[in-house]
């Protein structure tokens, strides 16, 4: 009986900890921390931006959010995430746009009542140079811009710098976001580095190895490497180099 009990409460803190440990967790728990200093937002010298999304819109979003993280999230948010229309202010200017949800499989893209949005400009307009990027959401990303531009200098890594933006959605309070580029043929003409490629994959757009099984990833990289259109030598080249990195 005592070794039933021993095993019994060795299982439960082995659960505990599994708990504690996982991100869902550490999501739920420090999400009432995850709140800008207003003060400190609106003292900053930088770009801001103005969104007017339809109030069914929202309420759209607010619903797919309200299923993270459970399982359905996922397969819920890729049915029901189209592009809606939307208004955006820029430099006391107001342009029409696409606006959804960000990702296809997003993670802690979220902050209270914000999420991370992708954007369309409609037309032939253009805002930092893109028709397209993405505004996410600070706390997703609270890198160290300048100790990456550093590493990317010392190790000759082209490095894209997202830009700090404050966001003001409808009536909510100004939020930081960060202005993403999207690396595709309009970012690479925007930084004249024209002779760069892109790889894409299904899901996962950047090819970032993080974890996991290599060889899985090796396969991945593969696919998007064999999309591309240059020849056998070249796809070897890239393949071989990217493993490297």
């Amino acid at each position: 009986m005592k070794k039933y009990f021993k095993y019994t409460i060795l299982l439960f803190l082995f659960l505990l900890a599994l708990l504690l440990f996982s991100k869902e967790f550490r999501i739920y728990i420090t999400q009432p921390l995850r709140v800008e200093n207003l003060k400190i937002v609106n003292s900053l010298n930088i770009s801001e931006m103005k969104l007017q999304i339809p109030n069914h819109v929202q309420k759209k979003f607010d619903l797919i959010y309200s299923k993270y993280p459970n399982k359905n999230f996922v397969k819920y948010l890729n049915k029901n995430n189209q592009w809606e229309n939307a208004k955006l202010e820029y430099l006391d200017k107001t342009y029409n746009i696409l606006v959804k949800l960000h990702g296809k499989t997003p993670s802690q893209h979220f902050e209270n009542e914000n999420y991370s949005l992708g954007v369309k400009m409609l037309g032939n307009d253009k805002i930092n140079g893109v028709s397209r990027f993405n505004l996410i959401v600070y706390w997703r990303i609270r890198y160290k811009s300048e100790l990456i531009k550093f590493l990317a200098k010392k190790t000759h890594l082209n490095y894209k710098e997202n830009i700090l933006t404050k966001i003001k959605i409808n009536d909510k309070r100004e939020k930081l976001y960060y202005f993403e580029f999207r690396t595709n043929k309009e970012y690479f003409k925007k930084i004249n580095k024209n002779n760069l490629i892109s790889l894409k994959g299904k899901n996962d757009h950047s090819l970032i190895y993080c974890v996991g099984d290599i060889e899985s990833y090796k396969l991945r990289l593969k696919k998007a490497i064999k999309k591309i259109d240059v020849n056998d030598s070249t796809k070897n080249i890239i393949y071989n180099e990217y493993l490297s990195l």
